[in-house]
């Protein structure tokens, strides 16, 4: 798709770098050029990319989630990031967008490179994996209340008597699909309210090896299966989040993963650090050798995209690798 192209060697060379989306914005903050793969990454046609300003751009993504502010800050020009990569979630996926100001053909120029972002997107399925459920519960329920009036309407009818346990059954089965769902959207506003506490979150910075500690003491009284061996040193530098936050993740953490193990499993965390960050791993020692971990689609892995979502707000990332089988947490060291 082209309009009104430049010919310098800088163009040239965005054009030709096609693995991985490109889109070019002019002083008016309209989109002059967009490459197939940008429009792919954004659900558009390649043509219709064309035309589009900032604002179109910038409604495609949540505007509560991941690096969406700093983003919009930057674009803005109130920013003085330069050449800095923002992490964006769209309804469907995750992207990396990295925005480079250039001079082209004496007009200045906003160059858009875009990324998929290739790592577990625990939020995005979380939230279809609790919608999808939350409509299975409603669903039964409202099944059953047909039910329930139309044996009643026969009663009345046909001057039946309907038996009282099968009005007990079926209210019950009412009940307990409306008490489910009351259940699930309890979690679903943890989970935004989690989502969107960065708005909220106070700076501070923790220990650890003290918060883990904690933790670990308040799970002692939960009846939990598989065993978990701490193998973290003190000592470890302190990381960029408060007290609560990181034990919020650090125990939904733990939830996300031991729900999925049995009793005759180990679940190993292990931490180091390097200069800039400090990595925390939950591997699993499964007993009959085949993973358990949470695989992205299950109802249980609600625990760990609230996990993702604090780690994120705190400057951190949360991924998963499959050799070992284990979950990684990132989080930065705390300015001293």
């Amino acid at each position: 798709m082209r309009r009104n192209l430049p010919t310098t060697y800088l163009w040239r060379e965005i054009v030709e770098n096609a693995n991985q989306g490109v889109l070019v914005l002019n002083e008016s903050n309209l989109v002059i050029y967009g490459n197939d793969e940008a429009a792919q990454l954004l659900g558009y046609r390649p043509r219709d990319l064309l035309g589009l300003d900032l604002n179109d751009i910038l409604s495609l993504f949540y505007a509560d989630r991941l690096d969406f502010k700093r983003l919009a800050t930057a674009l803005s020009g109130n920013s003085e990031e330069t050449a800095a990569q923002f992490e964006v979630a769209t309804t469907d996926r995750r992207l990396y967008i990295r925005p480079i100001q250039r001079e082209l053909d004496d007009s200045n120029v906003t160059i858009l490179y875009i990324n998929p972002v290739d790592k577990w997107q625990s939020e995005l399925v979380a939230e279809a994996v609790l919608s999808e459920t939350m409509r299975g519960n409603l669903e039964m329920s409202f099944s059953a209340l047909e039910t329930l009036l139309m044996r009643l309407t026969f009663e009345k009818e046909q001057d039946a008597t309907i038996q009282p346990f099968e009005i007990e059954s079926l209210v019950t089965i009412m009940r307990d699909g409306i008490e489910n769902t009351l259940s699930l959207w309890q979690q679903m506003e943890k989970f935004y309210y989690t989502s969107q506490a960065d708005a909220e979150i106070e700076s501070g910075s923790s220990d650890i090896f003290n918060v883990l500690a904690s933790v670990m003491d308040a799970r002692e009284i939960r009846s939990y299966h598989p065993v978990i061996e701490v193998q973290i040193p003190p000592g470890l530098p302190s990381v960029t989040a408060t007290k609560a936050m990181l034990s919020m993740a650090l125990a939904n953490l733990l939830d996300g993963v031991t729900e999925r193990l049995s009793s005759q499993d180990v679940l190993v965390v292990t931490a180091h650090a390097d200069r800039r960050h400090v990595y925390i791993k939950a591997a699993a020692q499964i007993f009959n050798g085949q993973s358990r971990l949470p695989d992205g689609y299950a109802i249980d892995m609600l625990p760990l995209a609230m996990t993702e979502q604090i780690v994120v707000q705190c400057g951190g990332r949360l991924w998963s690798e499959s050799d070992p089988d284990s979950l990684l947490l990132m989080l930065p060291i705390a300015s001293t």
